[in-house]
């Protein structure tokens, strides 16, 4: 079965709400404090999210951008 939505991962900026109101919705959404990893680094959770085909959703959007970019 081809899903439309990705699973969705969620970093520790994002209210734990956020999620809850995702998985109503159908989308799988999994926080920083459901996969025990509160306090790791941005690369960390980027890296967590690729290795589990997760996309991350913050607000920190700067934290990923490159030098130079936007």
């Amino acid at each position: 079965m081809n899903r439309l939505f990705a699973n969705v991962y969620l970093d520790e900026n994002i209210r734990v709400l956020v999620a809850d109101l995702l998985e109503a919705g159908g989308i799988r959404a999994v926080t920083t404090r459901d996969a025990n990893r509160l306090g790791e680094s941005d690369d960390s959770q980027l890296r967590f999210a690729a290795d589990t085909q997760m996309a991350l959703l913050t607000h920190n959007r700067r934290d990923f951008e490159e030098p130079g970019g936007f």
